[in-house]
């Protein structure tokens, strides 16, 4: 029997994380649909949930018009936005690209308003 190769050990073990991820997003939808959007630890379980599911902060972060710290501190469950409003804008943009497996560029997303202020959120 021959031996594969390398490339074909790489496509492999590519194709079997892709199916472990897809796999770990559909169980992390199913666990955060009952949760309620406005509550704070809601935002912090679902950031984490998309990094468990092989998110990267940044592209968190691009998806939301956020900065990737803000993303690291939402993950340990620091300075979450205190608005309701926000909060339940970002949980279910995030569950948003859960379910669809991928990040959607921020021009694809409308930045809400955040409460007291002129500007959109994002524009500075």
């Amino acid at each position: 029997m021959a031996r594969p190769n390398h490339a074909t050990v790489r496509h492999a073990i590519d194709l079997a994380y892709q199916n472990a991820y897809r796999e770990m997003r559909i169980q992390a939808g199913n666990y955060l649909a009952p949760l309620d959007p406005a509550d704070p630890d809601t935002l912090h379980l679902t950031v984490n949930a998309l990094l468990k599911a092989g998110y990267e902060q940044k592209d968190l972060a691009q998806c939301l018009g956020v900065s990737r710290t803000t993303i690291s501190r939402w993950s340990q469950k620091q300075n979450i936005p205190r608005s309701p409003a926000f909060r339940i804008w970002a949980v279910d943009t995030l569950r948003t690209q859960l379910a669809s497996g991928k990040a959607a560029p921020p021009s694809q997303q409308p930045l809400p308003r955040r409460p007291g202020s002129p500007r959109a959120a994002g524009h500075r």
